[in-house]
């Protein structure tokens, strides 16, 4: 009797464990479903050449270490993408890809930048940049 009580609690444990790892696996597949990296369409309002209008380091401008001077981001339809900083004259250039309708990166050959898009229409584009050095929020317009 001991030993059928104690066949039967292992068998109730495996089973369980087995139930607990394929929700597990479920839950895994699902959230990467999720955050699959999503292409542009050829409507994407992201795409195109945007032009920095404001920049706000923990909530207010600093254009004595963060001068703004209609720099620019392209965001191409191919991925490409070239940040201009016309302040310290630095052209950078890399790709770009779509994480979710509510977030992108900048990937150069130094670093990944992951943005989260607070606003975007087709004239204005409000991001903050995702890091934890820094608290950035960068608004841009499509026009000069």
């Amino acid at each position: 009797m001991k030993n059928f009580l104690l066949i039967l609690i292992a068998a109730l444990t495996i089973s369980c464990t087995e139930k607990q790892t394929a929700l597990t696996a479920n839950e895994v597949s699902s959230e990467t479903k999720t955050h699959e990296k999503k292409q542009p369409n050829e409507k994407d309002k992201l795409l195109g050449t945007w032009y920095v209008k404001e920049l706000l380091i923990n909530g207010k401008p600093d254009p004595e270490n963060f001068p703004v001077n209609n720099d620019e981001l392209i965001l191409n339809q191919d991925m490409t993408a070239i940040s201009i900083d016309k302040t310290f004259n630095i052209e950078d250039s890399g790709k770009w890809e779509r994480l979710s309708d509510k977030k992108f990166a900048i990937i150069t050959e130094d670093e990944r930048v992951v943005f989260q898009i607070l606003k975007l229409t087709d004239a204005e584009l409000e991001t903050k940049m995702l890091t934890d050095e820094i608290d950035m929020v960068i608004n841009y317009k499509k026009e000069k």
